[in-house]
């Protein structure tokens, strides 16, 4: 079975097994919408409002088209003013004023898109007046009232109540931990299964391994192949021998090209990924998948069994190649360390004084030491030598930079060095990060020179070569080690100042 949906794993779940979100007219009041905003306070736009009086069905229906079509990533809200309950033809009939309001919070609003219609209704000016009464009298907080009733304000959302707070959790940037996910997702998915009788995939291929295996199906060799991380028994860190010649200048690649550093600013991220939960890298259903069986594996078999664990299940996309943080399953997460030597292990964790390590010798002089790159990259240095010597600013704001804290040191793990990862990440930034500016031009003309040294250098990479053939196939010598960097975190100016 082959798919490239990446679903998100609530999605999945839904009833009646439509992935699609079913969306309407939910009942809601002002306290709760602040709750979800948060403490700045909230901007308003009047999308229109109705010309006459109508029911509150028929101000649903009138409200609801816009609402789809004008802005589906803002809060919108139907505001429905009752001003009359007189006698008709089938008895008393309500009616009301209808508001469609678009609603977002003050630290959302980028001034870039201003339309000059969203209005602060805090602000005492003559655009406050603008807004019909209701509207101001609403947001506003105050207790609007008219001869023959109030406002009922409606939310234009998602219809599944545990899959809106969810997702509103993971939009406002919570760190929803993986196991409450999971154990979310798994109730879902037993009420899908015992009310609709629809079988996730995962539960299916669940049953069906299983079944194979009772039955002793010897004819019969089924796997599972995921465009999930390489788990860490499969792989094997490559550590340079201390006589080899390309050791002898590991500690003098140097800092990045001025080209490489006057690069352009990153732009702004897709706007709709801002309002997307499936965003956040850990709720899909392929990530879901992944963690399910590998959690499953590590049940069943010895934590050292590597064969046994990669029996079924293969995981294999190469983008993120020894990247910690990327294995979404802890119990694999764990092992990663595993391929460090005691030595390099102690190190690590010894040794976080000194943020910044050198390549060397191991005890015994046979081979170098591992260094993740956050901890010898050379750039970063140069970065905390500018920062410290107070020629580093903020890009957002132009004021000197005095933290050491530029969101690099969370405790996300390491990415162990891997030129699968370096040349396979090229293709997410060209589908998924277009906003992300980097170059690969620098290091094609100076260190790879022709198409043909192109060729052979990528053939001894991936197709039967070694490194070390592989990069004696480069131009790598004192004038051009600057250039095998794609990015950098320091930005030149032309005033020979520099930004982060």
């Amino acid at each position: 079975l082959c798919g490239e949906s990446h679903q998100d794993a609530i999605d999945v779940t839904r009833r009646g097994g439509i992935f699609e979100a079913k969306e309407g007219w939910v009942e809601t009041t002002r306290q709760d919408l602040l709750k979800e905003e948060g403490d700045d306070g909230v901007l308003v736009k009047v999308l229109g409002s109705a010309t006459k009086l109508m029911t509150l069905q028929k101000a649903k229906d009138w409200a609801k088209e816009r609402a789809i079509e004008e802005f589906e990533s803002r809060e919108i809200l139907l505001l429905w003013v009752e001003q009359d309950n007189s006698q008709g033809q089938g008895g008393r009939v309500t009616k009301g004023k209808a508001h469609l309001v678009a609603w977002m919070a003050k630290e959302e609003f980028d001034d870039s898109e201003d339309d000059g219609r969203w209005i602060d209704p805090t602000v005492n000016d003559k655009e406050l007046s603008t807004l019909p009464v209701a509207v101001r009298e609403w947001v506003l907080g105050g207790l609007f009232s008219t001869r023959n009733g109030g406002v009922k304000a409606f939310q234009w959302r998602d219809l599944d109540a545990q899959a809106y707070a969810l997702n509103q959790r993971r939009l406002s940037d919570e760190d929803i931990p993986e196991i409450e996910l999971d154990e979310i997702v798994c109730q879902r998915k037993q009420t899908l299964k015992t009310e609709d009788g629809i079988w996730t995939w995962d539960d299916w291929f669940s049953h069906i391994h299983a079944k194979n295996v009772v039955d002793n199906h010897d004819n019969v060799d089924m796997h599972l192949i995921l465009e999930a991380s390489i788990p860490p028994w499969e792989l094997s860190l490559h550590r340079p021998k201390v006589s080899d010649e390309t050791c002898q200048n590991i500690n003098l690649i140097g800092p990045a090209a001025d080209c490489i550093r006057c690069l352009e600013e990153d732009e702004e991220g897709d706007e709709e990924d801002e309002f997307d939960p499936s965003n956040d890298g850990v709720g899909s259903y392929l990530d879901f998948v992944y963690r399910r069986f590998m959690e499953e594996i590590f049940h069943k078999s010895s934590s050292t069994d590597a064969e046994e664990r990669s029996a079924w299940l293969h995981c294999v996309d190469m983008r993120d190649l020894g990247c910690q943080a990327a294995c979404h399953s802890k119990s694999v997460q764990k092992l990663w360390t595993k391929l460090l030597t005691p030595e390099e292990y102690a190190t690590l964790n010894n040794d976080e004084e000194n943020k910044f390590l050198e390549l060397k010798p191991d005890s015994r002089g046979e081979f170098i030491e591992f260094v993740p790159e956050n901890r010898m990259n050379p750039e970063r240095l140069y970065h905390e030598t500018l920062r410290s010597e107070g020629r580093l600013v903020h890009v957002e704001d132009g004021s000197e930079s005095e933290s050491s804290d530029d969101g690099d040191d969370e405790d996300d793990g390491f990415t162990y060095p891997s030129f699968e990862g370096f040349f396979g990440q090229n293709t997410d930034f060209l589908y998924y990060s277009k906003h992300v500016r980097l170059a690969y031009s620098p290091f094609l003309a100076k260190c790879v020179q022709s198409l043909e040294t192109w060729d052979k250098f990528f053939t001894n990479l991936f197709l039967g070569g070694t490194i070390k053939d592989a990069l004696s196939l480069l131009k790598l010598d004192e004038c051009t080690r600057q250039y095998v960097y794609v990015r950098s975190p320091i930005l030149k100016l032309g005033d020979d100042s520099y930004r982060h």
